[in-house]
């Protein structure tokens, strides 16, 4: 065998057949070397070429622990996923390590998957929250079986906490219709309608560019997106620099970006804006209101909180409406105005829908249709 191969013996005194492969390196810096045994020549074989891959693959140590591999497996990420997406992962990954560290992957049960996401709930996580964590840690156990590791065959299928109900609320269409009337009144008020009535998420709105709104064909085209990135972002990904820690990024799935038609009274709302605001090196439709900088999310939320207190509008226990909920609003409204749900899916730039997989994209005459009959809803 060639250096790195590793060598195979036979110890006669003990009737087996050893292995042996450098793997890596000790905590005080020396090699550290890996044996397996087996009673045959063919099986020591196989645990041979199975310790190579794991070597290979940079799981160090014969049985890694899971502290071990999830560090290993959360490096490997890093130049794989957006920076936002990597900080949930470390979470997830660090509520498992801190319960299940000291366990090597082969001794993790599906069971203590089960029972860690049950411990998660208990502390007051909502249900999605604790699914996401679970779904990342499957798939540092997919990874790992991937990888050579041996997962106990309960650990794929384990059963993930029951998904509780959407908290989140919609605004009725009569206070809508206080509020698209209240923002005409600020500066910069029809991002909220924008939201309201095409249902453009917070980053989304805060990304737009004048580039991305054809007057003349009367259609808006989402193209970026308006994120804080609290690290540079990784090599490969799409992000335009613009000031500070905000960077222009590509939405995070193909659906998100799209050409949205504009009914005629948001059109015109755009136009009117266009007119009255500063510009700004970036092209951006909204900045902030001191410094010119990007529209920040905290700010943004006191001026959309204020709009609804100015307007008289609040949730029934008295506390305003999130403003992702102003998207969630959207879809409701588009619904209630008998819009089809694959068109609503189609402008909201929903991903992985069963409508969507089924039926061909519904063409922009009928997605303008459904954001007329929203806009005659609310006024």
């Amino acid at each position: 065998m060639g250096y790195g191969d590793g060598s195979i013996y036979f110890v006669e005194k003990r009737g087996l057949w050893f292995a042996a492969i450098e793997d890596g390196w000790t905590p005080q810096g020396k090699r550290r070397r890996r044996v397996v045994s087996s009673k045959t020549k063919a099986g020591v074989r196989r645990k041979l070429e199975q310790a190579k891959r794991e070597r290979d693959a940079g799981i160090t140590g014969a049985n890694p622990t899971v502290k071990t591999y999830g560090n290993q497996w959360l490096e490997r990420q890093a130049a794989r996923v957006r920076p936002g997406t990597l900080r949930g992962f470390k979470t997830a990954i660090g509520v498992l390590t801190k319960a299940l560290g000291r366990k090597q992957v082969k001794d993790v049960r599906g069971t203590d998957l089960e029972a860690l996401g049950v411990s998660e709930t208990g502390r007051g996580l909502s249900p999605a929250t604790v699914i996401g964590e679970q779904t990342i840690w499957g798939m540092m156990f997919k990874d790992a079986a991937r990888d050579g590791l041996n997962v106990h065959v309960s650990v794929p299928g384990f059963k993930k906490v029951k998904k509780g109900e959407g908290k989140r609320a919609a605004i009725p269409s009569g206070e809508v219709a206080r509020l698209v009337k209240a923002a005409r009144s600020i500066p910069g008020g029809v991002r909220f309608t924008l939201s309201l009535v095409l249902g453009l998420r917070p980053a989304e709105v805060a990304g737009l560019r004048w580039q991305d709104i054809d007057f003349e064909t009367g259609t808006l085209r989402v193209e970026f997106q308006l994120v804080r990135l609290r690290t540079p972002p990784p090599p490969g990904m799409v992000a335009h620099h613009v000031r500070g820690l905000y960077y222009l990024t590509l939405p995070k799935t193909a659906s998100g970006a799209r050409t949205i038609p504009l009914p005629g009274d948001l059109l015109n709302q755009l136009r009117e804006w266009r007119e009255k605001t500063p510009g700004n090196e970036w092209g951006l439709v909204f900045q902030a209101v001191r410094g010119g900088g990007p529209l920040c999310s905290d700010s943004n939320r006191r001026v959309w909180e204020k709009l609804q207190k100015d307007a008289g509008v609040a949730k029934p226990d008295g506390k305003p409406y999130l403003l992702y909920e102003a998207r969630h609003t959207a879809a409701t409204l588009m619904l209630e105005a008998g819009v089809a749900p694959v068109t609503v899916a189609a402008i909201m730039g929903h991903s992985g829908t069963r409508m969507q997989s089924v039926y061909q994209h519904p063409g922009r005459e009928l997605e303008l249709e459904g954001l007329r009959k929203v806009e005659a809803l609310i006024s």
